[in-house]
């Protein structure tokens, strides 16, 4: 067998051997995400702003107003 050929069928055997390694992992993965608490209400998904930005010593202070 020339080294071509058996270069071949180890790159072949790699390819494999990480598409079960991808097989294994993402149903890992989905498992995982099976098993997390589902949000049940809608507002918990909404985006909720910093408040710290928004409250009054932030907005006064002499460094944001130069």
């Amino acid at each position: 067998m020339d080294i071509e050929c058996h270069s071949s069928i180890f790159l072949i055997k790699c390819l494999q051997r990480a598409c079960e390694i991808e097989k294994v992992l993402l149903s890992l993965i989905f498992l995982s995400l099976k098993s997390l608490p589902i949000q049940k209400k809608k507002k918990d998904f909404l985006f909720k702003p910093h408040t710290s930005l928004t409250s009054p010593h932030v907005l006064s202070s002499p460094q944001l107003l130069i």
